[in-house]
């Protein structure tokens, strides 16, 4: 198909129209973030460009203003005369069909950009496949979100105050963990976040990051999860645990009940529908930012997980850890900013440094501080929200706990976690929304479940 079949002159007439002789039609069609590039015609192009104008300085709009308007600018030769102008307006019946309009506009502008796509590549082809590779994903990434790169100050004047707009209505908001404590002190994750959480080995990161997966998928947002430690089926062994309460280890086993049985598998169908949550085994970066720019083309993704980041693979890159975490810290970051959507990476502690979750002389904060992620000081400047994890892993041991029960050392209420093995101390290292802080959670060891203090 080519590009002369790729666009209607009235599907375009008809939104213009609309916007001239209606200011909701006119609210709508910028409400839903129609933009210039949208439309095919070079004269439809000037026309929306200047409704636009003229809607955003007078918050309405009519035939006169337009004409006027393009007469002070010297443009009503660009766009027909007088005469395709008033045709325009007086060419719309009704305004009823005009999302319906909408939506061909944009499958039509879509269309084009996935055809100049495909020129791209077999013009490219003979270029290395990881360069074009590259290539594919950053157009691939500007015909999801439109080309930024013709934006001007005015467009982002708009674009703000829309946003402000939303965020007055509550129709913006940062993404909630559903840890109340935790999103008190701050305020969730915003569009745009790197978030980084770390441990270290067997206190719990990869249940943290599907407990606030889990949170998520029940408050209706649609999750990405990249687990590079685990089979999918663990991961999905732990959320379905979580959800129904039945015993992880029985459902690792195969050992279930009827009634358990039941529960698995409605909880199984919960996680799958309507693509609520996503799981990804791959390793390697250029594919995982590549599914992640596809997936929220696809299903609207609204948060994503990676489990953990000095797992992820560089291909070609032969260099010490820290630099190739430096990199997909760098990366990951950006591609943040330009998905909008909050990144959430799981981080090791160093091996070396372990031997201070026992040191008796060292607070928890010490215990847990940011030198000690493995990958160098990258992942903490790069990172807009640090969280460090606390767990005194010792009292897993069922014969200690016994032990410190016999000489009145455990304490269940209690919000330490060295005496108390049902709590977790979830310790902010780095937000640019609060200080440093430390929150104690709930830990359900059976269910990998991390819940609320209070």
């Amino acid at each position: 198909m080519e590009y002369e079949k790729l666009h209607s002159l009235e599907v375009e007439k008809n939104i213009l129209g609309a916007m001239i002789i209606d200011n909701n039609s006119c609210i709508q069609v910028i409400d839903e973030k129609v933009r210039e590039e949208d439309f095919y015609y070079t004269y439809n192009k000037i026309l929306f460009r200047t409704i636009k104008s003229i809607f955003k300085n007078n918050t309405t709009m009519d035939l006169l203003l337009l004409i006027e308007e393009l007469k002070d600018k010297d443009l009503l030769s660009k766009v027909n005369g007088v005469s395709y102008v008033t045709d325009v307006s007086s060419s719309v019946i009704t305004t009823a069909n005009l999302t319906s309009y909408i939506e061909i506009l944009r499958e039509y502008s879509q269309k084009r950009k996935l055809l100049s796509l495909s020129n791209h590549i077999r013009t490219n082809i003979g270029k290395g496949l990881e360069e074009l590779q590259q290539e594919v994903t950053g157009l691939i990434a500007e015909t999801i979100e439109g080309d930024n790169n013709t934006e001007t100050s005015e467009m982002q004047e708009e674009e703000y105050l829309y946003i402000l707009e939303k965020r007055m209505k509550g129709e913006i908001s940062p993404t909630k963990t559903g840890l109340t404590g935790l999103d008190s002190k701050i305020s969730g994750f915003n569009a745009g976040d790197l978030v980084t959480i770390f441990a270290f080995s067997g206190v719990g990161k990869t249940a943290l990051a599907a407990q606030i997966a889990l949170n998520n998928i029940r408050n209706n947002n649609k999750v990405l999860f990249f687990s590079l430690e685990m089979p999918k089926e663990q991961v999905r062994d732990r959320l379905i645990s979580n959800l129904t309460g039945v015993s992880f280890k029985n459902i690792r086993s195969g050992q279930l009940n009827d009634n358990e049985l039941d529960k698995v598998i409605e909880a199984n169908t919960y996680l799958s529908s309507n693509n609520r949550l996503l799981i990804s085994v791959e390793d390697e970066l250029l594919n995982i930012t590549s599914k992640i720019q596809i997936e929220i083309m696809k299903n609207d993704i609204d948060i994503i997980f990676i489990d953990y980041i000095n797992l992820i693979n560089i291909t070609g890159n032969n260099k010490e850890e820290h630099y190739k975490v430096a990199e997909c810290t760098r990366l990951l970051k950006k591609l943040a900013i330009k998905i909008n959507k909050p990144i959430v990476i799981l981080a090791q502690g160093k091996q070396e440094c372990a031997s201070k979750i026992t040191n008796k002389n060292l607070n928890i904060w010490e215990k847990v501080a940011v030198n000690d992620i493995a990958g160098g000081a990258s992942i903490y400047r790069d990172s807009d929200i640090v969280i460090g994890m606390y767990r005194n892993i010792e009292l897993d041991n069922k014969v200690v706990r016994d032990i410190l029960a016999n000489q009145s050392k455990i304490d269940y209420s209690s919000t330490d976690p060295d005496v108390n093995p049902e709590c977790m101390n979830l310790l902010i290292k780095k937000s640019r929304a609060s200080g440093k802080d430390i929150i104690a959670v709930k830990w359900k060891a059976q269910n990998y479940r991390i819940s609320n203090w209070y």
